[in-house]
């Protein structure tokens, strides 16, 4: 980490409640590696520096109360946690009002890392595809200059976890916008699997409107499953299938012309 992550990271900074973070995290590891902060004194310093690196954690209140117990720590977990988190905002939103640059690059591994390419299968046989970033409250200032270099584009909302979402769903933008620029500053993960899906659905689409019922088959076979594998679609493959079998049958019985004889 010492050796490795730190000096990756100075060289390729991170931003708001990460670069926060990363700072504490560090301090720590330095400190470790040079063995220094031995004293029970000093860890107690290296534990309340671990704890202020986030305001959400998985460690629990009666955790931390046995941490403090273990290291003698003269100080109550909910009251720290408390003035933790006050004093980590404060620190954000201070980096927040700095001025820094953005490559694309970044915004490339940004997407890898906390975005998300979706197609929605709709009960009314409709497709539609999508695009989100995720990320923590305090990330708005870059969520914004993410939303400046895609052309403005989208839109940024509080979701229902207390996070950011940047969320892009018209058709146009995403074909005119947001697959010009992965297309020239790609993804590598298993979100390039997800992107080439995405980008194919997106495009017919735009090029097939209203979709024949073998381009609906042929987007449905290609990425009913991605994603985990669907495990989030209410259908099965097979089920919305049928619907959409059923319903092209419905739309040309009303269509077809007929004659009375």
């Amino acid at each position: 980490m010492y050796n490795i992550i730190i000096p990756h990271f100075n060289n390729y900074t991170i931003f708001c409640a990460k670069y926060h973070a990363f700072k504490l995290f560090s301090q720590i590891v330095t400190a470790l590696f040079n063995k220094e902060k031995r004293s029970i004194q000093e860890r107690r310093e290296l534990l309340k520096l671990a704890l202020s690196m986030n305001i959400t954690t998985n460690r629990k209140i009666e955790t931390i109360d046995k941490l403090f117990t273990v290291l003698g720590v003269d100080e109550e977990a909910s009251e720290f946690i408390a003035q933790r988190n006050k004093k980590i905002i404060e620190k954000i939103l201070l980096l927040n009002s700095e001025n820094f640059t953005v490559s694309n690059n970044f915004i490339s591994g940004f997407i890898d890392g906390d975005g998300s390419f979706f197609i929605s299968f709709q009960r009314n046989g409709e497709i539609k595809t999508g695009f989100n970033i995720t990320n923590d409250l305090f990330s708005k200032p870059l969520l914004e200059i993410v939303k400046q270099k895609l052309g403005k584009i989208g839109s940024i909302r509080e979701g229902t976890k207390k996070e950011l979402v940047y969320t892009v769903t018209g058709l146009n933008q995403i074909v005119d916008f947001l697959i010009p620029f992965i297309d020239k500053h790609p993804v590598f993960s298993e979100k390039s699997i997800h992107y080439v899906k995405f980008r194919t659905i997106s495009i017919m689409l735009k090029r097939e409107n209203p979709l024949s019922l073998e381009s609906k088959l042929n987007a449905i076979d290609l990425a009913y499953n991605m994603n985990k594998k669907g495990k989030h679609r209410n259908l099965s493959k097979s089920q919305y299938l049928e619907i959409v079998r059923l319903r092209y049958s419905k739309e040309i019985l009303v269509t077809q012309p007929f004659f009375l004889i």
